[in-house]
């Protein structure tokens, strides 16, 4: 197969201020506009992904004027890409209002993503609905690529990593997605991240948030060999004696 690479951009936060100290959701947009001159200048990736919370607040007054404000710095992206919101994105009608809805099954550069917006449950969890888990199958029908799940929550086999998160129904999921060979799933929300989990061929990525030093992102390369994750950081190390 054709190598893919993805980039995931996942929790900026931006707003007026986080009661998060560790959270820089004042300079958010200056973060993600960098973000996105490193990806066309030195990565230039096929798609990029934005796994929500791309707000901190999306019901703040000033919400669909910070989405317009990001949405203008994501549509100097060399590459197509796709949006989900999180949690603290305010409506999904408020979100779509600004970003491109996408489709049920999106096929990019000979993958098919399957976006996810899932209720809320306690916890900071989510729920995935029945109709939702059947598009895993309805993805791979006549089609041999590469599947990519995109939620915001964190999805993995229960208990195989440390994030705090999960789908209530995970393993009503994953069954899901090992039947139909899905290939990744992509979720932010864990601002730390973690390291990749892969069981029944299925590899589970949970990016860290850009907002929080370091402010990383990813990219995933898929090809015949499997799939590599690397990060990449926006803050100077220390050792450059730079900062």
């Amino acid at each position: 197969m054709k190598p893919i690479t993805i980039a995931v951009i996942t929790d900026t936060h931006y707003g007026a201020g986080s009661p998060i100290a560790a959270r820089r959701s004042d300079i958010a947009d200056i973060l993600l506009k960098r973000a996105v001159s490193r990806l066309n200048r030195l990565v230039r990736p096929d798609v990029t992904l934005l796994p929500g919370d791309i707000l901190d607040n999306g019901d703040a007054p000033d919400a669909e004027n910070r989405l317009l404000l990001l949405r203008k710095i994501l549509d100097e992206l060399e590459s197509p890409y796709l949006a989900v919101p999180g949690n603290h994105d305010g409506s999904p009608d408020q979100f779509y209002r600004v970003f491109k809805r996408p489709s049920d099954i999106e096929e990019i550069s000979g993958v098919r993503f399957l976006p996810f917006l899932d209720p809320e449950k306690p916890g900071y969890n989510a729920r995935r609905r029945s109709e939702d888990i059947a598009r895993f199958a309805a993805a791979r029908h006549n089609f041999d690529g590469p599947v990519v799940s995109l939620q915001h929550v964190c999805l993995f086999p229960p208990g195989k990593t440390e994030a705090p998160y999960n789908y209530t129904n995970a393993d009503e999921i994953i069954t899901a997605m090992k039947q139909s060979g899905t290939t990744l799933s992509v979720s932010g929300h864990y601002h730390r991240g973690t390291e990749n989990t892969r069981e029944g061929g299925v590899t589970f990525v949970n990016a860290p948030a850009i907002c929080e030093t370091p402010f990383q992102f990813i990219t995933l390369k898929i090809d015949s060999g499997g799939i590599i994750t690397q990060r990449h950081q926006l803050a100077m190390p220390p050792e450059l004696g730079l900062i």
